[in-house]
């Protein structure tokens, strides 16, 4: 089995100008304030950045409809297109922060939705996404800090992502050497011991979900002792 090569650190450039996307932050709040997603699709269609973009928020909106699956093939085909985004900004004023985020393709939960916070003050974010089976583009945009956005990844992109970590040109936020503990039940596994409130989590299998069948037997949260117990009880 062939090792994927180590992607060569990308040039940075003042003058690359990556496709300009409204975003996750903005589609999502005017979701939550009732737009639909014919409303959506108008917002992107306004826009009016080209095809790739279009493409790229055209998969958040399916994403924030509920239509999972379509909104994952039509983020491949944009990111197939380009790995390269940036986020809109109101007006053209220099910005006092250039931001770079690495990201990791997947739904809205994989990724540190950092749009949430850069669209409300002088930051410019550009996003670049890690893929499984493509090296980093030879040229990025220039930046003064690079953020790893990815909340999650399988061994292969955690090597990568390690590295370069400890490669890249400009600081880094955020060490993906400690994603693997800070999984929802792990973390809370090592937390265990720490006197904090915060409720019991274990991972729920899909073999547990088969053998209950039809049977609800528990409300939506377990009981107490069903961390403790669930392995036991469900083999």
């Amino acid at each position: 089995m062939l090792l994927p090569r180590p992607d060569a650190i990308p040039h940075l450039s003042d003058t690359c100008s990556p496709p300009v996307v409204l975003g996750t932050a903005v589609l999502t709040t005017a979701a939550v304030h009732g737009a639909g997603p014919d409303a959506l699709i108008e917002m992107i269609d306004r826009l009016d950045a080209g095809p790739i973009a279009q493409l790229y928020d055209t998969s958040i909106a399916y994403q924030l409809a509920f239509r999972r699956a379509e909104a994952l093939g039509l983020q491949d085909d944009a990111l197939a297109a380009s790995q390269l985004y940036r986020i809109r900004r109101e007006g053209q004023r220099p910005t006092d922060i250039r931001l770079l985020a690495l990201m990791a393709p997947g739904d809205l939960m994989v990724n540190t939705p950092l749009d949430f916070i850069t669209n409300h003050v002088d930051v410019r974010l550009d996003l670049l996404f890690l893929l499984p089976d493509e090296t980093l583009p030879a040229i990025i945009p220039d930046h003064d800090i690079m953020f790893m956005a990815a909340s999650e990844a399988d061994p292969a992109a955690l090597a990568r992502m390690r590295r370069l970590f400890d490669l890249w040109p400009r600081p880094v936020l955020n060490n993906p050497r400690f994603l693997p503990v800070l999984a929802r039940d792990k973390l809370a596994e090592l937390l265990a011991d720490v006197p904090l409130r915060a409720p019991l989590i274990f991972r729920w299998l899909r073999k547990y979900r088969r053998r209950l069948g039809a049977r609800r037997v528990w409300p939506r949260t377990a009981p107490p002792a069903a961390a403790a117990g669930a392995r036991a009880w469900w083999g």
